[in-house]
């Protein structure tokens, strides 16, 4: 299950964060460099 992120919005799947993005404290973002809540994705309807 990817995760998105609360700053930028970058979609990240748990692979590339080790699949911990539940745990506390946040994880930095790879798209902004910050440490953010990681939310669900938003799906749209492709």
């Amino acid at each position: 299950m990817a995760k998105q992120c609360g700053n930028c919005g970058i979609v990240v799947d748990n692979k590339q964060l080790g699949g911990v993005v539940h745990e506390m404290p946040p994880l930095r973002c790879p798209g902004c460099n910050e440490y953010v809540i990681w939310g669900p994705v938003e799906r749209s309807k492709a």
